[in-house]
């Protein structure tokens, strides 16, 4: 009980330089986790579905990454889609 009494501040502070970088050592691996989780590989009816969007109540988007698609092209494109 003696040696608690004289050493508190330095068991405190030891305490927390090993806390501290455990807990954001923690934090850092969690959002690594949330911002890019784990995707699962794409099953026959994803495929399906991808291959033919129309059918399936989707409007024909441009398959070309390369157009721009700006919110009057995609208000459009929404238009022209059967309800």
């Amino acid at each position: 009980m003696k040696f608690i009494r004289n050493h508190w501040r330095k068991m405190l502070i030891s305490t927390v330089l090993l806390v501290l970088p455990a807990a954001a050592g923690l934090v850092l691996w969690a959002g690594s986790q949330i911002a890019s989780p784990s995707r699962r590989p794409l099953m026959d009816y994803h495929r399906e579905f991808l291959s033919n969007p129309a059918a399936h109540g989707f409007p024909n988007l441009p398959q070309d990454r390369h157009i721009r698609v700006g919110p009057r092209e995609i208000l459009e494109i929404l238009r022209q889609a059967p309800a």
